[in-house]
């Protein structure tokens, strides 16, 4: 018996195949029915029994069949259709009408639903259903729009059956959704785009390579080096390298497959080969490639081309040396500047002093001898602010704040200028306004050192009248404050902006009626900012000048009768001491024995600092004078000398007298064991009392510097 043909109009009502298998239940019963009254035999039934059973359960296979390819069909978004030339008509299965987004209720479409396809695929339909086709592409993707307006794409095979004379019968097929695998080859083609045109514009390289170093992927970018991509794909990275790192880096790709992290992120650089043999600076930036399973399997990196930047960098190190040779130039320059006219002055300024105090010295012979001094203070001053302002830039001035009388300190400063006021015939007097504490906390030097050039200015530009010092503290943010108030010529206004810069002057023409380089109040100004006060001026032209600082200087306790500025002059009682003076040069050593012979102690002299040495080693000194530079064996290897091995002088105090005056001449000094310092020009009051100081049982430091 053949097995009957199944039913793939899957269109077929379900009512239908429910009212066949009735109906065959029927005949098989009234069948049997007949034959048991016409054929008595019961064999003959049972068997007809038997095939009715069997036909029953084929229809049942059937139907679980088309039940489980409607399943499928809903799963696989795939619909079925079938057309018949002769009546026409077009029979959808429920899927089509939904891929197709139509009510089955509202019949099949005219033409099939061609016309909602994109026109270069309708002219392709037409020819398939016309049979115009010469050949059907099963992997071809049709694109149409659903009556809902929603964009889907499906992929379509099909067949014709024909009859017996050869006349189509009628035509079937499938069509199948395919339209989320669609987009994700419009977004993955639309990423690959991008990131190739990323990859193809981008100045830096990109390149991947797997664990064993091999270039699987570099940018078009490599052109710039004179490479084409396909040079370089397929070979060892390694081969690229100027630095010949190939042993290293496959060691590291080994360990890395073997489970070491890769250093993601990690910039390094290194020297590249070009095509035309040159070598480049890269920098580059590596991640490792990890597979699902997390095992190494490659790199990826960013080459960026850094040969401008190493060499701009070169050219910064090269300018930074010339800076730092400069500075030391510098250095050097302000140091054997200072030493070379000190050196002199001292001689200058110490005779002059010493011509002064003559008894019988005619007055025009002291009043010329008054004048060289005073020039040559002048001449020293000018040398001390450009040693000054060198510090302050440098930010070598280090503030050294004591306890001291705010009165006795103003009172200081104005009788160093006083001689000069009174040959001018200016008066010079101090206001106070409102409270002032007793004593404050700060650096009294440095105030003074300010305080003494504002009043130096003032009467300088000052021809009649006078100056006031006026004096003033703030109680709540405890600072003090000072104003230098002249009648002198005054200054415009456009020039004040000026007065606090270096090298700057209110008079700069050739004939120009005053004197200075321009440095004492731009390094006032920037002793005043290292202290975190303020300084000014308030001035108008022909009506005088108010120049001004505020610093910080907290209020202390101390009692004025303790306090060091009430201090009565010491008296320089220096006989019985034995000293040593050791200078190269004999006016120095001349000066400084008269300065000293008044006091009474017994002053030998040595030219050099072997002699000095050897005399050390004869003879027990109370103190040592010590110049620094000199010929042969200088003050600094002297000192060590008499340190190391002059027994009977080992420990004197030993005092360098020296023009070498920068804060590292001092720091050598006290490294060569050296116990204080004394500047040339030599100040007679200063190199007494360190004398009196190192020399005195009491007050005589311990160790190191006086402070």
């Amino acid at each position: 018996m053949t097995e009957p043909r199944p039913e793939v109009r899957t269109s077929e009502p379900a009512s239908d195949k429910a009212d066949g298998a009735n109906a065959s239940a029927h005949v098989g019963g009234g069948l049997a029915s007949i034959l048991g009254r016409l054929w008595p035999r019961r064999g003959l039934a049972n068997e007809l029994q038997h095939k009715t059973a069997e036909i029953e359960a084929l229809r049942r296979e059937i139907a679980e069949a088309n039940r489980l390819a409607k399943l499928a069909e809903g799963l696989a978004g795939v619909g079925y259709w079938w057309f018949d030339p002769k009546t026409m008509s077009r029979t959808w299965s429920p899927n089509t009408f939904a891929l197709y987004g139509l009510d089955p209720a509202d019949g099949v479409p005219a033409q099939g639903g061609r016309g909602m396809f994109d026109p270069k695929d309708q002219e392709r339909l037409r020819q398939a259903a016309q049979g115009l086709a010469t050949e059907h592409d099963p992997g071809y993707v049709y694109g149409f729009t659903r009556a809902d307006g929603e964009r889907r794409y499906v992929r379509m095979t099909g067949g014709q059956e024909h009859d017996a004379d050869g006349r189509l019968s009628h035509m079937y097929g499938a069509i199948i959704d395919v339209t989320e695998a669609r987009r994700r080859e419009f977004a993955l083609a639309e990423s690959e785009a991008r990131y190739r045109l990323l990859a193809e514009s981008v100045q830096d390289v990109i390149v991947r390579y797997n664990l064993h170093g091999i270039v699987e992927f570099i940018s078009p970018s490599v052109r710039r080096f004179g490479y084409e991509p396909g040079d370089i794909v397929g070979h060892l990275i390694s081969e690229f390298e100027a630095a010949r790192l190939g042993p290293q880096l496959h060691e590291d790709l080994a360990q890395y497959s073997a489970g070491r992290p890769f250093p993601d992120g990690v910039r390094s650089e290194t020297l590249m080969k070009t095509a035309d043999g040159s070598a480049v600076w890269i920098e580059s930036v590596e991640t490792g490639i990890y597979d699902e399973a997390g095992a190494f399997f490659g790199v990826i990196g960013v080459l960026r081309d850094v040969t401008e930047r190493h060499a701009l960098e070169a050219q910064l190190r090269s300018k930074q040396a010339e800076a730092e040779a400069a500075v030391v130039a510098k250095s050097e320059f302000l140091a054997n500047m200072s030493h070379e006219i000190r050196t002199p002055l001292t001689a200058v300024i110490g005779y002059t002093g010493l011509m002064a105090k003559i008894a019988d010295l005619p007055d025009k012979a002291r009043t010329y001898a008054d004048r060289v001094n005073r020039s040559g203070e002048a001449l020293n001053s000018i040398v001390n602010n450009i040693l000054d302002f060198s510090k302050v830039e440098a930010g070598q001035v280090h503030l050294k704040p004591e306890t001291f009388v705010v009165r006795n300190f103003i009172d200081d400063a104005i009788a160093q200028v006083q001689e000069s006021a009174t040959q001018k015939g200016l008066t010079i007097a101090v206001e106070t306004e409102g409270y002032l504490p007793e004593e404050v906390l700060a650096d009294r030097a440095r105030l003074g050192q300010i305080l003494l050039n504002l009043l130096t200015n003032a009467i300088k530009f000052t021809h009649q009248g006078g100056v006031i010092v006026r004096q003033s503290y703030d109680e709540q943010s405890q600072r003090l404050g000072v104003s230098v108030i002249d009648t002198g010529i005054g200054i415009q206004p456009e020039q004040s902006a000026r007065l606090f810069q270096r090298f700057s002057q209110v008079e700069g023409s050739n004939t120009r009626r005053f004197g200075g380089v321009g440095l004492g109040l731009a390094i006032s100004k920037g002793l005043i900012e290292l202290m975190n006060g303020e300084i000014g001026v308030e001035s108008a032209e022909g009506t005088g000048s108010t120049f001004w600082f505020r610093v910080p200087a907290p209020s202390t306790e101390v009692s004025a009768a303790g306090a060091p500025d009430q201090a009565e002059e010491p008296a320089f009682n220096l006989e019985s001491l034995n000293i040593l003076v050791v200078d190269d040069v004999h006016a120095n050593r001349e000066l400084i024995v008269a300065l000293l012979e008044p006091f009474g102690p017994v002053v030998i002299v040595a030219a050099e600092g072997a002699e000095a040495v050897e005399l050390a080693s004869k003879t027990r000194f109370d103190l040592v004078l010590m110049d620094i530079q000199m010929p042969g064996m200088d003050g600094l290897a002297a000192t060590r000398a008499i340190r190391d091995g002059a027994k009977l002088s080992c420990d004197t105090p030993v005092l360098a007298v020296s023009a070498s005056v920068l804060p590292s001449d001092v720091e050598a000094c006290r490294r060569a064991g050296m116990n204080d310092h004394v500047p040339k020009p030599i100040n007679p009051r200063e190199l007494l009392s360190k004398i009196a100081l190192w020399t005195h049982p009491v007050d005589r430091p311990k160790r190191g510097f006086a402070a």
